[in-house]
């Protein structure tokens, strides 16, 4: 990524951000980054894989193999030329807090407007995100609903009819919620 001076910054009307581990990418993913174009009509939106989740040791895939799912979601599955990936979690090659993102993309960028799209699933522990009033005061958060999990009453949430996640996958369960092109790697990975 390409750093600008303040004067020069490319101006983002309204980003759109989706983090996580995608470990590994699944339809859920995929859906979920569909619906919010639809729904939220961003300027831009960037997937932001995480080296590795701040509340977990490590991840099953390494960066690499995660990324080129992601490459390949866009290209096959997701088809729009908003959407790009932002490498800068990566590039740290260590667990990252998302307000460290956040400031690193408005150094990067004049941006009006950020929506922070996440499941449901993080609401019980946003609060305890590294230093969360900043966070929120930078960003719109946007849940994706999760079956099994409360919607937060006091954001938005958006209906997503894909009851799957990565956990499930790395248990061996759901498989046919991967994308075609990982499928068979993924499910090697697995049985060794």
């Amino acid at each position: 990524m390409q750093y600008h001076s303040h004067k020069h910054r490319p101006s983002i009307q309204h980003l759109l951000l989706y983090g996580g581990s995608f470990d590994p990418l699944h339809l859920g993913h995929i859906q979920a980054i569909k619906l919010a174009l639809t729904q939220l009509n961003p300027t831009k939106c960037l997937i932001v894989p995480a080296f590795c989740n701040p509340f977990k040791s490590s991840t099953t895939y390494p960066s690499l193999k995660r990324i080129k799912w992601i490459k390949r979601a866009i290209c096959h599955d997701i088809k729009d030329q908003r959407v790009h990936i932002c490498y800068f979690e990566i590039r740290r090659n260590t667990p990252t807090p998302t307000i460290w993102t956040i400031r690193h993309l408005k150094k990067q960028y004049n941006i009006q407007k950020i929506t922070f799209l996440l499941g449901s699933d993080n609401a019980q522990s946003l609060h305890t995100w590294d230093c969360y009033e900043e966070l929120r005061k930078l960003v719109d958060f946007v849940f994706l609903s999760r079956d099994g999990y409360k919607n937060p009453s006091s954001f938005q949430t958006l209906k997503l009819k894909c009851n799957i996640s990565s956990t499930e996958i790395r248990e061996g369960k759901k498989w046919e919620f991967l994308p075609k092109y990982s499928k068979l790697k993924i499910q090697s990975h697995l049985k060794t």
